[in-house]
């Protein structure tokens, strides 16, 4: 006979590992069922969870209560026996389309808890489809889309809740960083660029004054980001207080690449970052550069006078830029480092100064154009100051005095009279310059592929406007320092969706109304319809892509009778448009 039963209950621990590498754990009470012969569930409650590589139980978010949602554009209303429902689809299909394609979803997912990631990508999402809309107003505009990954009203508690997590966990911006890095094609050659941006917080420790381009008077932080050259999608940045020069952000930003295995990249950057102390650090850290500087640096000058004689011999002309001449000149230079080291054989200790030599080249060019441009420009100021001295001004800005002391000569005769000729010697030697520009590099000796690459950096100049204007990032609107780093990361993940959806437009132009091969793609009415697309494309920008097909609405109504959904139509070219990016609504 079988011993019965003693009615005792079990308490276990049961741990449950989510797809996303998450463990949720559970306390599971069990008694024993004598009828069964194994043991019965009695109760179960979630304890918390453990994120992925950690062994801390953490609680999760709050399961939300039957009836405490708002209404947003998901949910479905019922009114007697009608249940309907409309939401704009088309403009998210097109997002949705994107996250995949350029595979920051993925990024996001793999770098963070699934709860926050969702949320991070529904906040992206807003911020590029509304034009970087405050996030105060996100509620009413939920109601109106899908607010898609994440299905629950986002209030403005719920989004500083969530830049304060994010800021608060360096790991989540830094795992989005290396999966950038490793996802994308070739990051071969970077650009490197600097951005302000002001701030209205007042308990910011890292907001400064400092250059202020806006000139708005704002305290501000430096964002300094790392584009890829190829793809143009940002792949890491880094802030610093406003005051710090864009000179002294280098060394850090070395630190950056190495630990996201960018070691040996090119790096592409404009004149800011120029300083002989940076391209030491550049040189010890073995990465590659190329990077514009001042003509007027001492070693750089001499060079420049040299090359003065042949710069503007025909042979010596770009085949993409007419008009443009370049010169390579290679030279030995001295760097100066800091040991951090001491050495016997040489006699010297750590922090001690030492002097090593590299070869670098100088690209040096000038452009007709710029040249004329330039030319006048300075003509016209010094007419200008002529006429405001004659006039009887004597104040003047401090660049305007240092111009009237060299390039004027003034004698004051009676009764007021001012005789004026101009310095003509000074002048010349000004213009002698005008549009001459010098870049340095280290590794790139070609002259005009030096410039290709420096010209594909300019556009990064394009980008952080983007991201000031399409992302919400003009002025800071958060209270203190956490919040306001987990805002620039909501904004570099709409950065991204920009910059890919922005390739994939510029690749689309290129084939459209042109000859494949394909019979029934050469057809002269389908090329006429693909240059109808092409034309609507060049005139139309990115922002307003997302306002066109914003308008496409997805109605679903049920009532005793039938259920039925539709969508709004779109015209032949719409439709082109979507097909040839795969999206389908």
């Amino acid at each position: 006979m079988s011993r019965k039963a003693s009615g005792k209950e079990r308490v276990d621990i049961i741990e449950k590992t989510q797809k996303n590498g998450s463990v949720y754990v559970y306390r599971r009470v069990s008694i024993y069922d004598a009828s069964k012969g194994y043991y019965v569930s009695k109760e179960q409650k979630l304890l918390g969870k453990k994120l992925e590589g950690s062994d801390e139980i953490v609680p999760t978010r709050p399961k939300a209560m039957q009836g405490s949602r708002k209404t947003c554009a998901s949910d479905t209303k019922t009114v007697g026996n009608v249940t309907a429902s409309r939401v704009r689809i088309g403009a998210s299909a097109i997002i949705d389309h994107i996250g995949k394609a350029c595979g920051i979803d993925e990024d996001v997912y793999s770098s963070c808890d699934d709860a926050v990631a969702r949320k991070i990508i529904a906040i992206a999402r807003y911020y590029l489809q509304s034009d970087g809309e405050a996030t105060s107003h996100i509620e009413k505009w939920q109601l109106t889309h899908l607010m898609e990954p994440y299905g629950y009203p986002i209030s403005e508690d719920t989004v500083h809740d969530l830049f304060e997590r994010v800021g608060t966990d360096e790991t989540i911006s830094q795992g989005i960083f290396m999966n950038r890095a490793a996802r994308l094609d070739d990051v071969k050659v970077l650009a490197f660029d600097a951005s302000t941006i002001s701030t209205y917080g007042q308990s910011h420790v890292r907001s400064r004054y400092g250059y202020n381009k806006d000139g708005d008077g704002l305290e501000t932080d430096k964002l300094f980001t790392f584009y890829s050259m190829l793809t143009r999608q940002p792949i890491c940045y880094m802030t610093v207080p406003g005051n710090i020069p864009d000179v002294l952000a280098v060394e850090n930003a070395m630190k950056q690449l190495s630990v996201l295995g960018l070691d040996g990249a090119e790096v592409v950057s404009d004149c800011g970052f120029y300083s002989e102390g940076n391209l030491s650090t550049i040189l010890q850290a073995s990465y590659n550069f190329i990077t514009r500087a001042q003509y007027d640096v001492k070693w750089i000058r001499p060079e420049i006078d040299k090359a003065m004689k042949s710069l503007e011999d025909t042979g010596n002309m770009s085949t993409d830029e007419p008009g443009t001449y370049g010169i390579t000149v290679c030279v030995t230079h001295r760097f100066e480092k800091t040991r951090k080291y001491g050495s016997r054989e040489k006699g010297l200790k750590a922090g001690d100064k030492e002097l090593f030599s590299r070869r670098i080249y100088l690209h040096i060019y000038c452009n007709d154009v710029n040249r004329i441009k330039e030319n006048r420009a300075l003509d016209e100021t010094l007419m200008k100051l002529k006429k405001e001295y004659v006039a009887g001004v004597r104040e003047f800005k401090p660049a305007a005095q240092k111009m009237i002391d060299r390039f004027f000569r003034i004698k004051n005769g009676r009764n007021g009279h001012v005789e004026i000729t101009f310095n003509t010697r000074e002048i010349n030697e000004e213009k002698k310059y005008n549009g001459m520009f010098v870049l340095v590099s280290n590794k790139e000796k070609n002259t005009f592929e030096a410039l290709r690459k420096f010209r594909k950096r300019e556009w990064i100049e394009d980008f952080f406007e983007e991201y000031k204007q399409r992302t919400g990032g003009k002025k800071y609107r958060v209270w203190d320092d956490l919040t306001m780093d987990g805002k620039k990361l909501v904004q570099f993940v709409a950065l991204c969706y920009y910059e890919h959806f922005s390739r994939e437009i510029r690749e689309l132009k290129q084939t459209l109304g042109e000859k494949n091969g394909e019979h029934d793609h050469d057809l002269k009415r389908n090329l006429d319809k693909e240059k109808e697309l092409k034309n609507w494309l060049e005139n139309t920008s990115i922002q307003e892509i997302f306002e066109w097909f914003d308008a496409v609405e997805k109605v679903d109504v049920t009532t005793p009778f039938a259920r039925k959904t539709w969508t709004t139509e779109v015209i032949e070219r719409d439709r082109m448009f979507l097909d040839k990016l795969g999206i389908v609504l």
